[in-house]
Formats: C-alpha cells, structure tokens, sequence
C-alpha cells in the first residue's frame, strides 16, 4: 500500500495532525507513506513542499487583489504533478486544498487522466462554494444553484477588490467533476448533507468523524476552584481558541449576565480586536495550549456551552464528555452531534434563555447527566479508531 497525502500543512494544525498521524499508522500497517504540504515545517520522511513562501506570499496577493482563490500557482503545481508521477502511489489522499499552495484545476486535471482512486477529506465547505469556507453564519444559500454578489469575500480566503464568486464557483464546478474513483470523508452527518446538496453530490461520500486523544482527556483534579474564588459556584465553561462573532462570543456575553449569581461563565480563549470585550460577570481565561490545563478546566466545570454559529464539526464537546462534562450546544451545524440524551440538550441557534433553563436543567438533575455516561459518550470518537477507519478505507478501495 503506497499512500500519498496532500495538505496546506503537515504535522501542525488540526488537519496537519492527522495528516502526520494517518502517515504514521501507513507505515505501522506496512504500507509507504508520501506527503505532499503547502508550507511551514514537516518532519515526515518522503515529503515535498510545493511551494516556496515566496510562491505562496505572490498566491495571497493574487487572491486578495483578483479573487478566484485556488487558480494560482500554476509552476508550482506543474511540479508537483511530476513528483507525483514519480511516486506513483496506489491511493492520493487530499485534505485542506486552499491556503495558497496548489491550483486545484491543474491537480483535478491530472487525477481525471491517472485514473488513480483518490479520497478528499473535506472540513469545510470551500469545495462547493464560489469563496467562502462557511457560509452558515452568514445564512447564505447561493452554492446550491451558484455563488454571487458574496457577502463575504472579505473573509478568508480574502479577496479585497473584485467579487469572483460566480466565476470561482463555475470553475470549480468543472474542476472537480469527473474523477471516475473519487470517495470524500466527511467528519459530520451535517456536512455530508451539504455535499449531498452541491455539485459534488455525485461522489460517493464516507463518515469519519474526527476523534481525541482519550490519554490526554480524562478527569483529573485541580486546585482551580480555590485558586480562583469558584468553590461555591456552578461553572460554566466556554472555549474556544479566539472569541470571534461566529463563535458566539455575544451569546456567551449574555449568558454570564443572565444567570442567577450561584453561577460563574469562565470563558478560556484569546480576545481578538472583531470582540475586545467581555462581561464583567465572565472569568477570562486566556488561550492554553496546555492540554492537561484544559482538561482540569472541563473537569472542574458543571457544563460546558457551545456557542458557536457556524461549525463543521467540533470536538470541544467531546473533550469535555471525556472529562466527565456534560453540554448544552447550539443546533449549529455539526455540532450537535455529539450529544445524546444521557450527556448534554441541544437548544435553537441564538436561544440565549433556551441555554440558560438547559444548564439549569443539567445542574439540577446531576442523576440524568451523570460523569460516566459523558465518559461512555467519549469512547466513540476514540482518534485511534477513527484513524484506523482511513485505513481500513484505502483497503476497501484497494479490493483488501
């Protein structure tokens, strides 16, 4: 088994990481393992950078002063297209294909003509759409029957000057139709609705939610409590690595000034200049990337709220509920998912007084959302299982 994967990043970021890990377990499986990355660092053996950073700065300029983001690096993607035809690998796996690194009608021109299965995990929407990788939170429908007038060009991948969604979405369109072996991965039953909705609806699709490290989140104890005052309270806990609009920053806001005075919202995240403020009532917390810091957070809390307005799929819920927490999340996108009856209540998007009985609810019938059945919930969203799942998917494909 010879596996190639192509990403913006390799071993940093959400999707890096898994690039990195999925490689790892190729190679556990006795099988060669390649990577092909856009940019940054990658310590895995058998990697290629596509680009120089010179390559990718010239892309993002390209894109913010003409929009069309994905149609650029034409030389660069000429070139990885050989290094390709060189490995020759039995299955090309594709991730993240924006962030300024590949022209996709140059890579998708070569797939239809190599006739090599290929698996495209996607995690956002960016693949259907003329611009945008979310348009939930904009509430925008135009890539069901092609993107126009955008009201988010500005939003990444940032185009400053022209609108190209139409365009964009015509070419992307044509792009990525008619790879005869193509199977995309989904992390949420959400997304693949969406898919199902779009031009490539004609794929077939693959579930594979992504998964935690069960090792690194578990109860744990800590002195957090008394180290902040809190040993009286209800904790409410919200995260996120930066508190933008989308996240529901506001409704976390809200929140804090809402309920009765037992209670206290800790908000771990970094503030950003779109939202500088928060409630006097709120605990900030700044953003950690201390993961054994994190879980002593989700244990030490009552609940945890999702806020969110936009999300393919979310595993904050899921590192809680393997902390013994349970939640009460926005019906956003992916994000519900997660919850069953036993371990957290989904509530309407933007329902802050919806959000409010629901933690009360939590909080006074402990015997309904017990630390057990949280940690039970946990299990299915194991990251080893769910890697092993890509590979017992080249195997099918492969006819193993």
């Amino acid at each position: 088994m010879k596996i190639l994967q192509i990403n913006s990043v390799c071993g940093s970021g959400s999707t890096g990481r898994l690039v990195a890990q999925t490689a790892q377990l190729v190679r556990e499986n006795g099988g060669q393992s390649f990577v092909a990355y856009g940019g940054g660092t990658c310590k895995e053996p058998n990697s290629y950078r596509i680009n120089s950073k010179f390559e990718q700065k010239f892309s993002i300029a390209q894109t913010r002063l003409l929009g069309k983001h994905g149609f650029y690096n034409k030389a660069a993607t000429k070139k990885l297209v050989k290094w390709i035809q060189n490995v020759n690998p039995d299955i090309i796996h594709l991730h993240n294909l924006h962030g300024h690194y590949v022209n996709v009608k140059i890579l998708f021109d070569y797939l239809k003509k190599t006739n090599k299965p290929v698996v495209w995990s996607l995690y956002d929407c960016w693949s259907f759409t003329g611009h945008c990788a979310h348009f939930d939170f904009a509430g925008c429908n135009k890539w069901q029957t092609g993107c126009r007038n955008c009201e988010q060009k500005k939003n990444y991948p940032q185009s400053l000057i022209f609108d190209r969604s139409k365009s964009g979405y015509k070419a992307k369109k044509s792009a990525f139709a008619g790879v005869d072996n193509m199977t995309i991965v989904v992390p949420s039953k959400w997304l693949e609705s969406k898919v199902k909705q779009s031009h490539l609806n004609n794929y077939k699709t693959k579930l594979i939610p992504s998964g935690i490290d069960l090792s690194a989140f578990s109860p744990i104890k800590s002195d957090l409590r008394e180290k902040y005052n809190l040993t009286d309270k209800k904790i409410v806990l919200a995260v996120a690595s930066q508190w933008v609009k989308n996240k529901g920053i506001e409704y976390a806001n809200k929140l804090a000034d809402m309920l009765p005075d037992e209670y206290q919202v800790v908000i771990i995240g970094a503030k950003t200049q779109e939202y500088p403020n928060y409630s006097k009532k709120v605990l900030h917390i700044h953003k950690t990337e201390n993961i054994q810091e994190l879980a002593k957070w989700y244990t030490a809390a009552d609940v945890l709220v999702i806020t969110t307005l936009q999300e393919t799929q979310g595993l904050t819920s899921v590192e809680a509920f393997a902390c013994g927490t349970p939640v009460v999340a926005f019906n956003s996108g992916g994000a519900p998912e997660a919850l069953d009856e036993k371990c957290g209540i989904v509530v309407e998007k933007c329902d802050v007084e919806g959000m409010m009985r629901a933690i009360e609810c939590i909080v006074e019938n402990p015997q309904n959302f017990t630390e057990n059945a949280c940690i039970d919930r946990s299990k299915d969203y194991d990251k080893n299982e769910k890697l092993k799942m890509y590979i017992d998917l080249y195997n099918e494909i492969l006819g193993r």
